[in-house]
């Protein structure tokens, strides 16, 4: 039974440069589609302590992945889902648990991705030389997309109100916000630091640029752009509250070589996520004594 359900290991990246993503019929544009590939299957010891000590589990692991600009949102009401398991004659096995409640992705040449795990209740029945993964996993989608540029003076103080980006199409908006009707989904930039100083023989500029919004929002970088239109080095947001309910941020910047800035003003332009929306990813899988039988996992990649 060991030997006919030993570690499965694919190479996942081969898979990502190789899979192709959907496009709408007649349309060039990307949908939101997630895939999936498996990159380990088979028996494994529970953990007690940090060792591998306790009863055989039937456990596999796998990569979920969608191409830019959409990305996984990081928590998932979904946390648990499962998937039926049989054997070739039919017969169903213990279904595989998969925990998806927090999605914490990652992004290589133009593709998001997340590794998730699936545990098996029971494991399969003694004999059993090939198992079948069936059924479908929910999982949340968000698009990353960019403001338009907008230019505030450089001066402490300086402030840029605006229409939140993506309110136009509800992006910004909630089921449970409370909106008035004069109340339009509006945020405001500021110059909160801007302070010139010496550091290293070299003048040196040290800025902060904050955001408030009256809705929430979902801003991933604050980018500050050059003279030339080119972003200028910048940290992710520092938010003032790490709940999902902060509607303030700010950015600190340090320029070696301020002369890049263009005189008396600064552009900024904002990264910000959508609204999650859930979307279906089909799982159609088998296993055999070599991990997952290649021919079906070859035909979901391609």
């Amino acid at each position: 039974m060991m030997n006919a359900m030993r570690y499965l290991w694919c190479g996942v990246f081969a898979c990502l440069a190789a899979w192709q993503p959907c496009r709408g019929a007649g349309s060039d544009k990307r949908e939101e589609k997630v895939e999936i590939a498996f990159t380990k299957a088979g028996l494994e010891r529970s953990s007690e302590n940090g060792k591998r000590t306790g009863d055989l589990q039937w456990k596999c692991q796998a990569v979920l992945f969608i191409p830019e600009p959409w990305d996984f949102e990081t928590r998932s009401v979904a946390e648990r889902q499962s998937v039926k398991m049989c054997d070739m004659d039919g017969r169903e096995l213990a279904a595989v648990e998969f925990y998806t409640g927090w999605l914490n992705g990652r992004e290589q040449k133009g593709v998001s991705y997340v590794e998730i795990q699936g545990t098996a209740a029971c494991l399969p029945p003694a004999g059993c030389t090939q198992v079948r993964m069936k059924g479908r996993l929910r999982v949340p989608v968000v698009r990353m997309l960019k403001s338009p540029v907008y230019e505030l003076p450089l001066r402490p103080g300086a402030s840029y109100l605006f229409p939140l980006p993506g309110s136009e199409e509800g992006y910004v908006r909630n089921a449970d916000d409370v909106v008035k009707s004069n109340e339009l989904p509006m945020g405001e930039l500021y110059v909160g630091k801007c302070e010139w100083k010496k550091g290293d023989g070299e003048k040196q500029l040290s800025l902060s640029i904050c955001l408030d919004a009256n809705h929430r929002f979902k801003p991933e970088k604050i980018e500050l752009l050059d003279g030339k239109g080119e972003v200028m080095k910048y940290r992710r947001p520092n938010r003032s509250d790490i709940d999902e309910q902060s509607r303030s941020w700010s950015a600190d910047f340090t320029f070696s070589s301020p002369e890049k800035m263009d005189t008396g003003k600064c552009r900024v332009r904002l990264i910000y996520k959508t609204v999650p929306e859930y979307v279906t990813v089909p799982v159609d899988a088998r296993f055999g004594m070599g991990g997952e039988i290649r021919e079906e996992a070859g035909k979901k990649a391609r």
